[in-house]
């Protein structure tokens, strides 16, 4: 993996601190996640097996920023580059693109967020302003004009969704208050209630976060960069678990977080902390961390009850890959995608048996080819 930069220069854009309400966060379970003090160095102490598949030519994919899965589809989001959503079947074939940039009905300028309304089957796209509904087939079907900023969107369930706005100092990009940061929004009376959080209370510096709220499994996960807890609510918004991370060694702490405005190099090498990446399924959680300047990523077994963490591993299972990126967990899957050059240059760097999966896969590749998407069976 690229080591990231260890001096982070940080966005001074803070949450606000505030005497909100008091959530029901003193009858939430309190749950500890166990961060090991070594990380793991093979990939087969966690893996089973790797699969490897070709996106279609035709998905509008360059770079995955958010992955969805329901009812047999993958939604994949790149808001950046090719400023669309791909539905993919689980076959790899297109089912649809949705990419309509523009500033008329059923376009956008930008994508901000997107979320799967299961009631509907839809695919509903955060815009800068709007909320922008399509079927799975791609075809427009109505929008909403939103009643102030959302950063994030989830839907719940019938009309309401949950958003997030991180406490940023642009007027124009603050909700009805100064101190909520969670909102549930009726999308047919176009009202608002707020949801107290306990990150009310306290600064975060604000970096850009891809999936830092989630529903999973008929809940809904929340969390910010550097914070060392999970918030999980029911679709009422009730704050019913709060899990933590359990190490040895310190978290980054918030006195340092709340004052300054970067870190030092001594800082990085001594502290970790959270780079929200939430994914869960019935079997594992899997979020990052940052160590010593490293993405690592952190797998938590729920039925053993112990975590595995890496940033770069031996891939003794295939000798592809020595790192993974995920975007996706279900059914104990861990999926990454990567640009097929990736695989291309790994296999031309030789080493790798001629008879290894990645081998029989990468040797078919060019660097024009579509992008992977890798699944990674978790043990």
């Amino acid at each position: 993996m690229h080591k990231l930069l260890i001096i982070l220069i940080l966005l001074i854009l803070f949450v606000s601190c505030g005497q909100g309400q008091q959530s029901t966060s003193q009858n939430a379970l309190l749950t500890p996640i166990p961060v090991p003090s070594k990380k793991t160095k093979k990939l087969s102490d966690f893996v089973s097996r790797i699969e490897y598949l070709k996106l279609p030519e035709d998905a509008k994919v360059a770079r995955v920023d958010k992955a969805q899965e329901y009812n047999s589809l993958y939604f994949f989001g790149d808001f950046e580059l090719e400023k669309g959503i791909s539905l993919i079947d689980s076959d790899m074939k297109l089912v649809a693109n949705i990419n309509k940039w523009g500033e008329g009905p059923g376009e956008y300028l930008s994508i901000v967020d997107f979320t799967i309304n299961k009631d509907q089957k839809t695919v509903d796209v955060l815009s800068n302003h709007k909320l922008i509904r399509y079927d799975f087939q791609g075809n427009f079907l109505n929008e909403v004009k939103l009643p102030f900023f959302f950063y994030k969107i989830q839907h719940i369930q019938g009309n309401d969704y949950l958003a997030y706005i991180p406490k940023v100092s642009h007027a124009d990009l603050q909700g009805p208050d100064s101190i909520s940061i969670l909102w549930v929004w009726d999308i047919g009376t176009n009202q608002t209630a707020r949801v107290a959080s306990p990150l009310e209370t306290i600064k975060i510096p604000f970096f850009t976060e891809r999936n830092n709220l989630n529903l999973q499994n008929g809940k809904l996960l929340f969390s910010t960069n550097f914070m060392d807890t999970i918030y999980t609510y029911d679709k009422d918004g009730e704050l019913l678990e709060k899990r933590f991370f359990n190490s040895d060694r310190p978290y980054l702490p918030l006195d340092i977080i709340e004052s300054s405005a970067n870190l030092t190099l001594e800082q990085s090498e001594k502290y970790y902390y959270h780079q929200a990446n939430l994914l869960e399924d019935e079997q594992f959680f899997v979020t990052r961390l940052i160590e010593n300047g490293y993405f690592t990523n952190l797998i938590f077994s729920k039925k053993r009850n112990t975590s595995v963490i890496f940033s770069q591993v031996e891939n003794d299972v295939d000798f592809g890959f020595d790192w993974i990126m995920p975007v996706l967990l279900t059914d104990g899957i861990l999926m990454s995608i990567s640009e097929s050059s990736f695989l291309v240059s790994h296999l031309e760097k030789g080493g790798i048996p001629k008879e290894s999966l990645f081998n029989k896969f990468a040797k078919d590749l060019t660097d024009n080819s579509p992008m992977v998407l890798t699944k990674y069976y978790l043990k």
